[in-house]
């Protein structure tokens, strides 16, 4: 049996406690991708659909503003882009750019969008205007190689020559 007293009380604090963060003004700070951000691609009816699904996370216990929005140009011929349920409302797309405006609440804050692809052949690579954006970051992760190793030279895969002998899975 468990005795538990001030459930109430603490809830009633916590909502004040937001409250009172949401009044407050936004503090300069930073957000991150979170690790349950993803790139899903699905192929029905030969249609390539494609849904961001974002996770903005702010680590700090206020509101942040990180200076500006956050702009997200989707790939070139992306077609029917709109956000989706379960999305924040500060996420907009218009024609081919997402925004996500802020200041961002302590948190996460969920943002997903779905598009079209057109494509033709067996293989594509959708392209978007820009190599700096963050999802080119989040889809191909910068790596450093472990010391003591070097790059494999079959492909450009990212993975290092001991990885190969070990794994043989980098240019399988």
């Amino acid at each position: 049996m468990i005795l538990v007293a001030g459930i109430k009380e603490a809830e009633e604090r916590k909502k004040k406690e937001e409250a009172e963060a949401a009044a407050a003004p936004p503090v300069k700070g930073t957000v991150v991708l979170g690790g349950n951000s993803r790139i899903i691609f699905e192929f029905p009816d030969d249609l390539m659909r494609v849904f961001y699904m974002l996770e903005i996370v702010n680590n700090a216990r206020n509101r942040v503003d990180i200076g500006g929005p956050i702009i997200i140009d989707l790939p070139e011929g992306a077609a029917g882009a709109s956000p989706l349920e379960g999305s924040s409302q500060q996420a907009t797309v218009a024609g081919s750019r997402l925004t996500i405006t802020g200041p961002f609440a302590s948190g996460v804050t969920p943002v997903q969008v779905g598009f079209q692809l057109p494509f033709s052949t067996s293989s594509t690579r959708p392209r978007t205007r820009s190599t700096s954006d963050c999802l080119s970051r989040l889809v191909t992760p910068a790596r450093t190689p472990p010391a003591g190793t070097r790059p494999c030279r079959r492909r450009s895969t990212g993975r290092t020559a001991r990885s190969h002998r070990m794994r043989r899975t980098c240019c399988g």
